[in-house]
Parts: C-alpha cells; structure tokens; sequence
C-alpha cells in the first residue's frame, strides 16, 4: 500500500498536475526535488539489491571541467584523467571502479541514455544531473526496468557545474 501510495504521489508531481502547484506558488524547483526524493526512495529497496557489477554511473557533460581533455565516442566522454585532484568525474569514475561497477558515462545529452542502456545492459542506474533533467530521466530508466538512484548538482548551470561528492560516493556504495 506504501509503494502504490509513493507510486501516485510521483506521478502527481511530475504530471499536468505540476503546472497547478506552481500556479499556486510552489517554486517549480521545490516539485522537482520532492519528485527527485520520491523516486529514491520507491527504487531503493530493489536498487540495493543489484550487484554494483550490473549497474551503471550516468553523469552529464557540464560536470566536466573547462580545460577536460577527454575524448568523445559514440557513449560519451572517456576521461582523460588530466586532473586527478580536483576533477569531481575522474574522482567518481575511480570509485565506482574501486567498487566494480560495470561502467561510468559522461553524457553530452540525456538523447544518449537509452543508447548506454542497450549496450551495457544494467539492472540499475545512478544518474547525476540538474532537477529538471533527473525530472526527464527517471522515467527512461524505469521503462527500461532500472532500479534507479539520483543526486542533483549542487551547482548547475550547463558549465563548471558541481555535484556534493560524499551524496554521489554514499549512492555508489549502497
């Protein structure tokens, strides 16, 4: 009963019915972050019992730095591991190595998602993105049938964006 409950109030949030809270003054801002801790929480429970080996990081672009020297391919960037010490994407392709995740991508757009997900074929997915752009993701992977878990950026914005490590580092080892 729980679940279904969780279930209707997601798809509330994130519906038509979004345009009516705003219009009564809820910031657009504040709807998608309950929506985005809503569908933490209903995929938690199958999430975890994924092996770390069958799911997948997903990071966007704009976490990359400026001067990031990595290269494009038809999945993304592949990290060029140019600056260790302050990159938040080399930082967290490492750990998901050191934790046996099949495989990390930085997008250049969330059109490439479903291209990832036939390739590697995950039972689950962290996906690490702005709002509105997790707004627009989760449901991808569920259609897929992914057990989904989300961290917003701290700071968003298309460049230099940043995302807390430690939120990103506690998903990766659930």
């Amino acid at each position: 009963m729980k679940k279904a409950f969780q279930k209707l109030i997601a798809f509330f949030i994130n519906s038509p019915a979004k345009r009516t809270v705003q219009a009564i003054g809820v910031e657009s801002e504040r709807v998608d972050e309950a929506y985005i801790d809503l569908k933490n929480k209903i995929h938690l429970d199958n999430f975890v019992k994924v092996p770390k080996n069958k799911r997948i990081v997903l990071l966007p672009q704009c976490l990359r730095r400026r001067k990031c020297k990595a290269k494009k391919t038809d999945l993304g960037f592949v990290c060029a591991s140019c600056s260790p010490k302050s990159c938040q994407v080399y930082k967290i392709i490492k750990k998901a190595k050191e934790l046996g995740y099949l495989g990390t991508f930085v997008l250049p757009g969330g059109s490439m998602v479903p291209k990832v997900f036939k390739k590697t074929k995950p039972k689950a997915v962290i996906g690490v993105a702005c709002p509105k752009e997790l707004g627009l993701g989760i449901p991808v992977a569920e259609k897929a049938g992914l057990a989904v878990q989300v961290v917003k950026l701290k700071k968003d914005g298309c460049v230099d964006t940043e995302v807390e490590l430690v939120d990103v580092f506690e998903k990766l080892e659930l």
